[in-house]
């Protein structure tokens, strides 16, 4: 469903599809984690929230930290990475060993892309 947070549907018919929760994938040691944050019950607030890495939140690396309220960019960036995942094209990055961005905000936006050689 192409859904912006803009849109002109009443709050209480569509607030379900603005929730931490929206979609969870893995690939091998791989994770793509989506979810919408803030508090869209008053006045549309928030932000999804894409999160791509490697292991898992002790000792992993992450690639991608992205934030938008577009769901056009969330759908590119997904299959961007669903793309690259499964071309193995990821394993020729190095990532943000997690402890080291303990102290972003939660706005944050962080990538390894332009880090491809």
């Amino acid at each position: 469903m192409d859904l912006e947070p803009n849109n002109s549907y009443p709050i209480d018919e569509v607030w379900y599809y603005f929730q931490e929760d929206i979609l969870q994938a893995t690939y091998n040691d791989y994770l793509i984690d989506l979810g919408f944050y803030g508090d869209y019950s008053n006045n549309r607030k928030g932000f999804f929230r894409l999160i791509v890495a490697k292991g898992d939140f002790n000792e992993g690396e992450l690639f991608e930290k992205y934030i938008s309220r577009s769901t056009e960019e969330i759908k590119n960036k997904l299959e961007f990475y669903f793309n690259f995942i499964l071309g193995d094209e990821i394993e020729s990055l190095s990532g943000l060993k997690y402890g080291e961005y303990e102290n972003q905000v939660e706005y944050d936006i962080y990538s390894s892309i332009d880090k491809i050689n």
